[in-house]
C-alpha cells in the first residue's frame, strides 16, 4: 500500500497571499473574481480536510475546527536536543528555519476586549524543520506593529505513520509551514 496521500508543497495551496491580496483589490473587477476563487478553494480545501477529519488524531481534529482567524501571534519558539530559542512578535519572521525532530510552539492571544483575553499554544512535535517564506512584493502590509494569523492550512502527508503539516499565512505577508507528527494546543488561559 501507498502511504502517501499528497506531495508536500511550498506556500499556502487554497488560500494563497497572491489570492488574498486580490480579494483586498481597490479594483472591483479584479476582487469579484478573487472572491469567487476563494469560494471555490473554500469547497476544495473543505474537500481535503475531511481526509484528516475521519482520521483518530484528536488533536489534529480539534486544530482542524479551531478557528484562529485575527488571533494576535504573541511569539514562537522551539526546542532541538538541549537548545530552546525564542522569538517575539517583534521577530517573527526572522526565524527562518528550525531543526527537524524538535518541539515547535507557537503563542498567540485571541479575544482581547476590556484589557482581557484568552492565550493559547500550539506545540509541536516536527518531522523536518519549519520553514518561514517571505511576503510576496507588494504585500499589503498595514506595519510592523503586531502580527496576526490570517488563514491556515492542514495537510495530510503520509499515512503511516502520520505526517501532516500545517500551513499558516500571516498579516506581515509570511507563510509558515510547520511539518508535524503530533500536537498539543492548550487554551483558555485568562490574561
Amino acid at each position: 500500500m501507498n502511504n502517501v496521500i499528497s506531495q508536500p508543497q511550498t506556500g499556502m495551496r487554497f488560500f494563497t497571499p497572491e489570492l488574498y491580496s486580490r480579494i483586498n483589490s481597490e479594483d472591483d473587477l479584479i476582487s469579484s473574481a478573487a472572491r469567487l476563487e476563494w469560494e471555490r478553494n473554500e469547497v476544495a480545501y473543505k474537500i481535503e480536510l475531511d481526509k484528516i477529519l475521519i482520521l483518530p488524531d484528536k488533536s489534529v481534529v480539534a486544530l482542524a475546527s479551531f478557528c484562529l482567524h485575527d488571533c494576535r501571534v504573541l511569539g514562537s519558539s522551539y526546542q532541538a536536543r538541549h537548545e530552546a530559542k525564542y522569538t517575539t512578535e517583534g521577530d517573527i519572521a526572522d526565524s527562518r528555519r528550525t531543526t527537524s525532530r524538535g518541539m515547535y510552539a507557537l503563542e498567540f492571544g485571541r479575544g482581547f476586549h476590556s484589557n482581557r483575553g484568552y492565550l493559547s499554544s500550539l506545540i509541536y512535535r516536527l518531522w523536518a524543520p519549519v520553514t518561514v517564506l517571505e511576503p510576496q512584493e507588494g504585500w499589503l502590509d498595514e506595519g510592523p506593529s503586531q502580527v496576526f494569523w490570517l488563514y491556515d492550512e492542514l495537510d495530510l502527508i503520509w499515512l503511516t505513520p502520520r505526517h501532516y503539516i500545517h500551513r499558516i499565512l500571516f498579516s506581515d505577508g509570511t507563510v509558515r509551514l510547520i511539518p508535524f507528527r503530533s500536537l498539543l494546543m492548550t487554551d483558555g488561559h485568562v490574561l
